[in-house]
């Protein structure tokens, strides 16, 4: 069987969705929401607003994707020709999304309307002040709706627009808005919706697949230069971008109790000039800082031999999240990490993640006893704000749950000789690119491996050998004590490129986790 026959059996692929999928797709492919009779309506607010002469506040969020959507809506409305301005909230002082606090401080600064991105489905308090105060207001949002809506003007939400085939993120909605607002499509906005549609882990198939392998070829042919100023790489694709970019805007709404976080908006809707590159010092600043105090609370963190992991940690409420993941990858468990809630003494600020089988909402609603002060995400990642004295029936109540949604592993391995660990390969695999959740990337399985012919480096800390066609195989996790007393060995690994000096090798690649005597 042939690296092509067994990729379209991994994915269950013919050959003729296999060669769509590898077609460089065009912007004419991806949804068109310009005649929907919702986002008509919606275009007829702001028509009326540019008219009035009025000035639009865009009300965002603080993660990537409320960054890049905030970031769209802003330019294009301005490009329309209103007045317009954005605003990222605090996760320290505002909390997540619009606010009454806000909405006064809004009404009163000469604003006549309200545009809340990436937040709003269910900001019914604020949204109600704002429209006693005489503004318009406008939501354009992709979390899970209720069974009632705000009394908003007039709403976007992806489940609306038919036209729309997958979950995406609010950044994708606002490209694919900004599209219908101005005629064309803008390749600077098509970049910040496909690397919103990364951060959020929105599934990688449809219009999503399509539009993150638009993005990506735009940024190697035309790098975006306020994203290419925040990697050393010159070589984009979704793994560059995810690991290198978007966790470094992450960091600013994670670590920052201030607003300083508006220094994105600075940053992307200004022309490049010495500030830009002072804010990107910064920012690289910021996630340097965050990496520390992240490695620091993963290293000293006590996690109980449980089902599923439920801890506090001293550490910034902004990098529960992250340290959540952590520790979810590495213990293969339902993690839930609660930090102390900024200024609220007896409050904390739970960040969950799963992976599938584990239902993070579906557990949430489903507990009994608990005043959640706030709660929301999604199947596989949500957040909850509880009282202190809540915190041990969560911790119980989560652990039941656990039990009876245990994670489902459907990883298939695709077994791999020594002979197909090539170059060619390589390139087959990502002509099928981006890979993502729902079509993560092939991991293949090294058999039957003789140990007396592996090969180590830094006085065997580390597996690092290249075979007789030049491929390397590589792994931090493997050293010359790993597979002692055994005469064979088995390696799950994934394929990269790695460039060195001008040369390009191909790298096989293993992790701790997945490493078979």
């Amino acid at each position: 069987m042939t690296m092509l026959q067994k990729l379209l059996e991994h994915y269950s692929l013919t050959q003729e969705e296999y060669e769509r999928l590898i077609e460089m797709p065009s912007v004419s492919s991806l949804p068109d929401i310009g005649k929907n009779s919702l986002v008509e309506g919606f275009l007829s607010y702001l028509k009326d607003i540019k008219e009035k002469k009025g000035k639009i506040l865009v009300y965002g969020d603080y993660d990537v994707d409320g960054i890049s959507s905030t970031c769209i809506l802003v330019s294009a409305i301005r490009k329309f020709g209103i007045a317009c301005e954005g605003y990222l909230p605090s996760r320290y002082i505002d909390g997540y999304g619009l606010t009454i606090d806000n909405v006064e401080k809004i009404a009163s600064s000469g604003f006549t309307a309200i545009l809340t991105c990436d937040n709003g489905i269910t900001a019914f308090d604020a949204i109600s002040l704002a429209k006693k105060k005489g503004l318009t207001v406008l939501v354009l949002d992709h979390h899970e709706r209720g069974d009632s809506l705000p009394e908003a003007d007039a709403i976007l939400h992806h489940e609306m627009l038919e036209e729309v085939d997958v979950a995406i993120s609010a950044g994708e909605l606002s490209y694919y808005f900004s599209k219908a607002l101005l005629g064309y499509s803008d390749p600077t906005y098509m970049i910040l919706g496909g690397l919103s549609a990364l951060s959020d882990m929105m599934p990688m198939k449809g219009s999503n697949h399509a539009l993150v392998k638009l993005m990506i070829n735009e940024m190697n042919e035309r790098p975006y230069r306020k994203l290419a100023l925040l990697t050393k790489e010159t070589r984009y694709d979704e793994a560059v971008l995810q690991m290198e970019i978007i966790p470094k805007l992450n960091a600013v709404g994670r670590i920052n109790k201030g607003k300083e976080i508006n220094r994105l908006l600075t940053y992307f809707l200004e022309e490049e000039s010495d500030k830009t590159l002072k804010i990107r010092d910064w920012i690289n600043e910021v996630n340097e800082n965050r990496k520390e105090i992240t490695k620091s609370a993963s290293e000293s963190l006590l996690v109980p031999d449980k089902e599923a992991i439920v801890v506090q940690a001293d550490i910034p409420e902004g990098l529960n999240g992250l340290l959540a993941n952590r520790l979810m990858q590495k213990y293969h468990k339902a993690t839930c990490v609660f930090a102390p809630k900024e200024g609220k003494k007896g409050v904390y600020v739970g960040s969950i993640r799963a992976k599938e089988g584990f239902d993070v909402l579906e557990c949430i609603k489903g507990m009994k006893d608990i005043e959640f002060i706030a709660f929301g995400g999604h199947e596989l990642a949500g957040g909850v704000t509880i009282k202190s004295s809540d915190f041990a029936s969560f911790e119980k109540q989560f652990i039941l749950y656990s039990l009876s949604h245990p994670f489902v592993e459907e990883r298939k391995l695709i077994p791999l000789t020594f002979q197909e660990a090539t170059k060619e390969s390589y390139f087959l695999i990502r002509s099928l690119a981006p890979f993502g959740p729902e079509f993560e990337a092939p991991t293949f399985l090294l058999e039957d491996i003789p140990t007396e012919n592996l090969r180590f480096v830094k006085d065997g800390k580390y597996l690092s050998m290249k075979l007789t066609n030049g491929t390397k195989i590589f792994s931090f996790s493997v050293n010359d004590k790993t597979f002692y007393g055994y005469d064979y060995a088995s390696l799950i690994v994934t394929f990269t490129l790695e460039e060195w000096r001008g040369e390009e090798t191909v790298c096989l690649k293993a992790s701790a986790n997945e490493i078979l005597a």
